[in-house]
């Protein structure tokens, strides 16, 4: 039987040195069509802390349903079983728990840079707009001479604090995701998406951020007397 020859897998390890076919073309090139003694699955799935002896028949419907829509090793082994009726899943425990603590660990690593990178562009938020305003107290000072209540001139300052706020996300999601996007691919070897979910949680976020570094520097601002702020 002859095969045409479409791509090399250049790639280190068993995967690379292997030859990569169909399986019904293998096994009607062995004489054996429709069987299989041993396939070897790969499988990019999340950690888990469920043990060897995890028994998916003693959840209830509902964690069932939560446990069997999750990308695990144990919902993916007992999928592949049920998919392919006779067959035995062997999992390679070490090389998935080797995984799945280095994906927790990631997981920390990042989750813990997200944190301190909002705490410093809280803080820096706080500080540009504190500098804004004592060069625009004249301003607060003016639209109070002129009636204008505290709560008109803070929603007016707030608005404003927001507005760039969503300005700075409008510029910086995107270069984040391809950011995010080109360390996944070197380091991880895998490919992200974008999710439409961080645009109202980025907005809420940044937003947020800026009108609290806003309220410190405007609550100062409207605390001053007119006719103090404008040197009257």
């Amino acid at each position: 039987m002859a095969f045409t020859l479409t791509g090399v897998l250049d790639r280190s390890g068993p995967a690379g040195a292997g030859l990569w076919l169909n399986l019904e073309e293998l096994n009607a090139a062995l004489g054996r069509p429709g069987t299989a003694d041993r396939v070897l699955v790969a499988a990019l799935t999340s950690p888990e802390v469920r043990g060897a002896d995890f028994d998916p028949r003693r959840l209830s419907a509902g964690e069932f349903d939560r446990w069997y829509c999750r990308p695990t090793v144990s919902s993916v082994s007992y999928q592949l079983e049920r998919a392919w009726p006779g067959a035995r899943v062997r999992v390679a425990r070490r090389v998935a728990e080797a995984g799945g603590e280095l994906v927790r660990r990631a997981r920390s690593v990042l989750w813990t840079l997200a944190a301190l990178a909002l705490a410093v562009l809280g803080l820096a938020m706080g500080v540009v707009r504190r500098a804004s305003l004592a060069r625009r107290r004249s301003d607060v000072g003016l639209l109070r001479a002129l009636g204008a209540g505290d709560g008109a001139i803070a929603r007016l300052f707030l608005a404003e604090a927001a507005a760039l706020g969503a300005a700075g996300f409008a510029v910086g999601a995107p270069v984040g995701f391809l950011w995010a996007r080109h360390v996944a691919g070197v380091v991880f070897g895998v490919g992200i998406g974008w999710s439409w979910v961080v645009v109202p949680v980025g907005l809420g976020v940044t937003a947020g951020l800026a009108c609290a570094g806003s309220w410190a520097a405007l609550r100062g601002a409207l605390r001053a007397a007119p006719a103090e702020v404008l040197g009257w």
